[in-house]
C-alpha cells in the first residue's frame, strides 16, 4: 500500500501493534492520503484517486475504504471506547458536526505492478483527473496570443512539485521536483534557449552550487526520494 503524500507517496504496512500496547489507546486502522492510494500484490495494482477526502483504510483483502465523514460534537470527550480520559479541552464544536451537503470525487485506475513506469502513470492520471484543464471564452481577446513555451520537465516518474518566482530574487525561477522511486532517476529541465546557468538549492532556497545549463537543457540525476530544487534566470519580458 502506498499513499500519496505532501512530496510523493510513502508505503504504508499494515499496523501490527500487540494487543497489550492497546490498553490504553486504541490504534486506529485509517491513514491520511493526499490525492490517491495504491495497492498492489507484485502482479497487478490499482490506484483510487480522491477529491475532497483524504483518509482511507486498506484492509488485508485488498478493499480500499475511504471515510466519507468524520464528525465531532465536542472537542474532547472521557468516554470514548478508544482511549480514557480527555485529549483536550472539552468544549462543545457544533460546526464540526458536518451539517448539511457535500460532494467528493473518486476516480479508480487499474495499471501493473508498482514499477517506474506504473509510478509515472498514477501521477499522470492524478494531475489529470483532479487538475483538468479549462476553457473560457474572453470577448477582449480580439488577438491571437504568440505560442510561448515555459519549463518542461522529462524524466520517469519525476513529479514537479514547483514552478514559482523565487522568494529572495525577483529575477530567479524555481523549478522542483521530487523523484518518486526508491532508485536514482534522470531528468532533464527544458529551459528558454538563452539560459546558460542555474543553482542547485536547498528545500528553502538557499543556493548551493552552480549548474551549467547545455542549450537549453538542464540535466541532473535525483536521488532516491530526494527533493530537486534549481533557481534559474527568469528571461526578461519580450525575450
Amino acid at each position: 500500500c502506498h499513499a500519496d503524500a505532501a512530496f510523493g507517496p510513502v508505503a504504508r504496512e499494515p499496523l501490527r501493534v500487540p494487543a497489550a500496547d492497546q490498553e490504553a489507546e486504541t490504534v486506529p486502522a485509517t491513514a491520511p492520503l493526499h490525492r490517491y492510494v495504491t495497492l498492489d500484490d507484485g502482479r497487478a495494482g490499482a490506484t483510487v484517486f480522491s477529491d475532497g477526502l483524504a483518509e482511507y483504510e486498506a484492509t488485508a483483502d485488498g478493499d480500499v475504504l475511504v471515510t466519507l465523514v468524520r464528525a465531532v460534537g465536542e472537542l474532547s470527550r472521557n468516554d470514548l471506547p478508544e482511549r480514557d480520559g480527555h485529549a483536550g479541552w472539552p468544549v462543545p464544536t457544533p460546526a464540526a458536526q458536518s451539517p448539511g451537503p457535500f460532494a467528493a470525487m473518486f476516480g479508480i485506475l487499474l495499471h501493473g505492478a508498482r514499477s517506474a513506469p506504473a509510478i509515472a502513470l498514477v501521477e499522470q492520471v492524478a494531475d489529470d483527473l483532479l487538475m483538468p484543464l479549462r476553457a473560457v471564452t474572453l470577448r477582449s481577446a480580439l488577438g491571437v496570443p504568440a505560442p510561448t513555451a515555459g519549463p518542461r520537465l522529462e524524466g520517469a516518474a519525476l513529479a514537479l512539485s514547483a514552478v514559482k518566482p523565487a522568494d529572495g530574487d525577483a529575477g530567479a525561477l524555481v523549478l522542483r521536483c521530487t523523484n518518486l522511486l526508491d532508485e536514482p532517476a534522470e531528468g532533464r529541465w527544458i529551459l528558454d534557449p538563452s539560459t546558460v546557468e542555474a543553482t542547485r538549492a536547498r528545500l528553502d532556497e538557499t543556493p548551493l552550487e552552480r549548474v551549467e545549463v547545455s542549450g537549453g537543457v538542464l540535466a541532473f540525476v535525483a536521488r532516491p526520494r530526494e527533493i530537486v530544487t534549481f533557481l534559474v534566470a527568469r528571461p526578461a519580458p519580450g525575450d
